[in-house]
């Protein structure tokens, strides 16, 4: 068996520098027949000599039947998605490849963080197939984990109101944490199982319980972050004050970054967006962003990568702001691609090209810019 180890030292929220990694994307170019969790591995000195320090992992949890998904359609929650640990020359060691890469990050001082999918289930149309909690139901329709709680329209949603689903997804979260000795869970799309102004249900309760989990273990800085996608943004703040979270997705900076990008010229609401810690309490922060795995690539708004240097000023801006700033991978060399906002052409295969990184022209000047910012970052306080 392979125990995780805990990382030595975890830093407080506001030091992280964050990779939003997709695996299969990440590793396409040249894992060759290996398990990509397997090939993550030849990426680690990259990674760290970037200056990174939390590596936040696009969901791994098992989805239905083998064909490529960005992971937001769970229905095994126990289990690591087996297009991501096969090999086929060595066909038993699956249960043991996440506790190995995690334990080689870890060495490094890197953080690990979960992307967590728990509003909402792929329950399946085949008893074989499906959410086990779904089908072990004689009529499957009336499974309690199953029906309509707050804000829905991905899959099937899982109803907080039952409080089998809360004790369920309790479960998946402390398994996770635990097992794999994790450092923080980023939720997704926590609009659909939040109701303002309960503590005693949904992500609120989850939140709660997680903090006190992790208390009776001493364990500090482990950063549970919500992407709470309300209309005002900034009502995503307030909401997640309440949750007790240590801090959300804030987007408005990529919005405006973008545009300004486009127009050539600072839009009126960059300094209030980047000061936008002013509205979280305490200990909690924003997590901002230029760039994330949902929207095209920076690069590919401001003009291609023959433009690639009006992306410069935002991420001098993102480097230098309050709270955890977060790229995504392929972002620190210019790695360049439209994504529509909708339809079947939005979750497909977008391999990173790494020979992009090896060109003079943009690869090698913006990831040498990033590197430089992560290292100023790292260096002086005052910028975080």
């Amino acid at each position: 068996s392979v125990d995780v180890q805990p990382l030595e030292q975890r830093l407080p929220p506001q030091d992280l520098i964050i990779y939003e990694l997709m695996i299969d994307d990440f590793t396409a170019e040249f894992r060759g027949n290996r398990a990509p969790l397997d090939a993550v591995h030849d990426r680690l000195d990259y990674l760290q000599d970037l200056g990174v320090n939390a590596i936040e992992f696009m969901p791994w949890t098992a989805w239905p039947g083998s064909g490529f998904s960005w992971g937001y359609d769970p229905f095994q929650f126990f289990a690591v998605e087996y297009r991501y640990v096969n090999d086929e020359s060595e066909p038993a060691d699956k249960i043991y490849r996440l506790k190995q890469l995690i334990n080689s990050l870890h060495e490094r001082g890197l953080h690990v963080i979960m992307d967590g999918v728990f509003n909402h289930v792929r329950a399946g149309i085949d008893p074989n197939k499906g959410f086990p909690y779904r089908w072990l139901y004689e009529i499957p329709e009336e499974s309690p984990y199953i029906g309509s709680f707050e804000v829905g329209g991905f899959f099937e949603e899982f109803d907080y109101d039952n409080g089998c689903v809360q004790a369920f997804i309790g479960d998946v979260c402390r398994y996770w944490l635990d097992a794999y000795q994790l450092d923080g869970i980023r939720f997704d799309f926590t609009k659909g199982f939040y109701r303002p102004g309960q503590g005693d249900v949904g992500i609120t309760k989850l939140v709660g319980d997680l903090r006190g989990h992790l208390a009776d273990q001493g364990r500090q800085n482990v950063a549970l972050i919500v992407e709470h996608l309300t209309d005002n943004r900034y009502e995503a703040i307030n909401d997640a004050n309440q949750m007790g979270a240590t801090g959300c997705w804030f987007d408005p900076f990529m919005y405006e970054s973008q545009n300004n990008g486009r127009e050539g010229r600072a839009g009126g609401q960059t300094m209030r967006i980047l000061n936008s810690k002013m509205d979280f309490e305490g200990d909690k922060w924003p997590v901002t962003y230029i760039e994330n795995h949902d929207h095209s690539r920076v690069t590919n708004k401001v003009g291609g990568r023959v433009r690639w240097f009006k992306a410069q000023p935002a991420a001098i801006a993102l480097f230098t702001a309050p709270g955890m700033t977060m790229i995504y991978n392929g972002q620190e060399y210019g790695e360049d691609y439209y994504l529509p906002d909708q339809g079947e052409g939005r979750v497909v295969p977008r391999p990173l090209r790494w020979q992009a990184f090896e060109d003079d022209f943009a690869g090698h000047r913006l990831r040498f810019l990033y590197g430089k910012l992560a290292r100023m970052r790292r260096d002086h306080p005052a910028l975080r």
